[in-house]
């Protein structure tokens, strides 16, 4: 026979678990006769077990887990506050309810399938018997099979609440202190507390930052050439232009009057700088000075930072920003 027993309390795997291990120990794992062995099947969806054997053994696990199927020490209460660090105490009241639901509506398509299922083989072994015994022994068998059909039935309702086997449950999200307060069977709260960590981890974010400058149209571009040519005797010409620090009438005079004067004049011009210069004697022993300077300047000292504005948004999240100012003006006089 197959019996159906819910479990209060204890997760069904491991109720599972300590059944084999009891019954294996216990060195009775065969029925009567030795004809059916007892096999136990957990349901983890319901925390449910499924039990076939003999009736014996069977009221055998069922006394087992009368005993084991108790209130763990930490689980006393079926209130509980979760406090959360990232998560929308609101989302994740919503979550919640809508995996409680969504696993109480499974549960119950389960729990209908096996008890037609239960009933439908209780029958076949009713008929079978049938064949084989008296009108009493067969009226005797339909009567124990009818019994153990309506005891399947009230088993596997497990109540009339809206929850996980049929156990009620309470969510409620606490907005001003960012918690969820759940009230629910204490089997319950295993699934609760292991989806609330999950669920309630740090999302990533991004920051946006932008500069507002004002740049008005005073820059300046330079690019040109400075040449010199002459010899100590008759003099030298130069062609040069102004305001860009260091020209080539400077950079000569500092030539004539020693190398230390050169590198002071060299490091005032302005911008990139390239410049040439080389004696000569010719055959009469004069000496022929040359150079040239080409110089180049790009410059812009008229930029002016208004504002850094920055926005900061959860990743996957609409965000915008305003730079202004609200400004006032006469529509009407009264």
């Amino acid at each position: 026979s197959l019996q159906v027993i819910p479990l209060r309390h204890v997760d069904a795997e491991r109720m599972m678990e300590l059944i084999s291990a009891l019954v294996a120990s216990a060195g009775s794992g065969q029925a009567q006769g030795g004809s059916n062995q007892l096999k136990v099947i957990a349901d983890t969806s319901s925390d449910r077990l499924l039990v076939k054997g003999s009736p014996e053994m069977i009221a055998k696990v069922q006394e087992m887990v009368n005993q084991l199927d108790t209130t763990p020490s930490r689980r006393l209460s079926g209130l509980r506050v979760f406090r959360l660090k990232y998560a929308s105490a609101g989302h994740i009241a919503e979550m919640l309810r809508g995996l409680l639901a969504s696993q109480s509506i499974n549960s119950a398509g389960a729990a209908s399938t096996l008890e037609s299922a239960s009933l439908n083989g209780a029958s076949s072994t009713g008929s079978a018997l049938n064949n084989n015994t008296n009108a009493l022994t067969n009226s005797a068998t339909n009567t124990s099979t009818g019994a153990t059909g309506a005891a399947l039935s009230t088993a596997s309702s497990g109540g009339t609440g809206n929850g996980i086997g049929g156990r009620p449950f309470s969510i409620i999200a606490d907005e001003t202190q960012n918690a969820v307060i759940v009230n629910a069977a204490p089997e319950l709260m295993f699934e609760i507390e292991d989806a609330v960590a999950q669920l309630d981890s740090r999302r990533a974010q991004v920051l946006i930052q932008a500069a507002i400058v004002e740049v008005s149209g005073d820059d300046a571009t330079q690019l040109g050439v400075q040449w010199a040519l002459g010899n100590a005797n008759s003099g030298y010409g130069v062609v040069n232009f102004n305001n860009v620090g260091a020209s080539a009438v400077s950079l000569a005079a500092a030539a004539l009057s020693g190398g230390a004067n050169i590198s002071a004049a060299a490091g005032s011009i302005a911008g990139a700088l390239i410049g040439i210069g080389d004696s000569k004697k010719d055959s009469q022993g004069n000496t022929q000075f040359y150079g040239a300077i080409l110089q180049a300047l790009d410059s812009s000292t008229s930029a002016n930072l208004l504002s850094m504005p920055s926005i900061l948004t959860l990743d996957n999240e609409k965000a915008s920003i305003l730079v202004g100012q609200n400004v006032p003006f006469v529509t009407g006089s009264y």
